[in-house]
């Protein structure tokens, strides 16, 4: 694992490319600011050379992070209005590449849910421990963890049952702004009309469900992307560890369980799941 001195460094100048971008390309960023008041703040704190770090910098570590999470929770809004051609440029073409990802070609079609997200601060150790339990088949706190598919394989993978978040497992769009796979989203409660199988453990003095889901639409709330969207080896994944680069505010404990899964450990275990509940893909 890096040192937190080589981290903090690569952080910062990765800080200063997102600031040469809100500079290179103003005229996209201020469309994007006329039509997202949201967005019109984020960029206006990081236009200021002299602003303090944000309180939850470890969920959106970069201003593009940000950006994409202002974005996304648009689509869930009873106001909601089609992004238009300016933001979606900017989504595809500038703010996902300038910190690593590249939008794909092909996606699903994403339908969007007007139901809002919420972003939760331990979203990543909840996966985390997600992960575990299906790995181990131990009780580590999910009493249910649930699998949406389609005939070509397993779609999102949804922690606890008494939350509505899930992360993507296939690259989407709406209205032609690319949601990423390994972004956190929020479900639409239509999404569990449909159960294709079940199976059970004995957990810590309760019984822990997994469940499969059948689904042809992915009906979501977009939310944030998440340290598994990036690749592998990325930086970016270090950056979510840090609390205030300021200051220098690292946690390394969070740093090492966030890199103990990738991305593709998720694709493993909605499969495990698929066939612990007895669904043939």
């Amino acid at each position: 694992m890096k040192e937190k001195a080589e981290i903090v460094k690569s952080y910062r100048k990765a800080a200063k490319q997102q600031s040469d971008l809100l500079i290179s390309e103003r005229s996209l960023f201020k469309k994007l600011a006329e039509r997202n008041e949201k967005a019109n703040r984020i960029i206006g704190i990081h236009s200021n050379p002299f602003s303090q770090n944000s309180k939850d910098q470890e969920l959106f570590p970069l201003m593009s992070h940000r950006l994409l999470g202002a974005i996304y929770h648009e689509f869930g809004a009873e106001d909601y209005t089609f992004p238009g051609s300016a933001v979606r440029k900017l989504v595809n073409a500038y703010l996902l590449p300038s910190i690593g990802i590249e939008a794909p070609e092909i996606t699903y079609n994403l339908h969007n849910t007007q139901n809002g997200f919420h972003y939760c601060e331990e979203a990543e150790i909840a996966f985390v421990d997600t992960l575990d339990q299906i790995k181990d088949i131990e009780d580590n706190g999910q009493p249910k963890i649930s699998v949406y598919h389609n005939n070509n394989g397993p779609l999102l993978i949804r922690k606890s049952s008494t939350e509505s978040s899930a992360m993507l497992l296939v690259d989407g769009n709406i209205d032609g702004i690319t949601v990423p796979k390994g972004t956190m989203v929020k479900l639409d409660s239509s999404m569990n009309e449909n159960k294709s199988g079940s199976s059970y453990f004995y957990g810590n003095s309760r019984y822990c469900d997994f469940d499969s889901y059948y689904t042809k639409d992915i009906c979501i709330a977009p939310g944030r992307i998440s340290p598994w969207a990036h690749e592998p080896k990325s930086e970016y994944i270090d950056y979510f560890s840090l609390r205030n680069a300021s200051q220098d505010l690292y946690s390394s404990e969070r740093n090492g369980l966030i890199r103990s899964y990738e991305f593709k450990d998720y694709i493993k275990a909605a499969n495990k799941i698929l066939k612990l509940t007895g669904v043939k893909i």
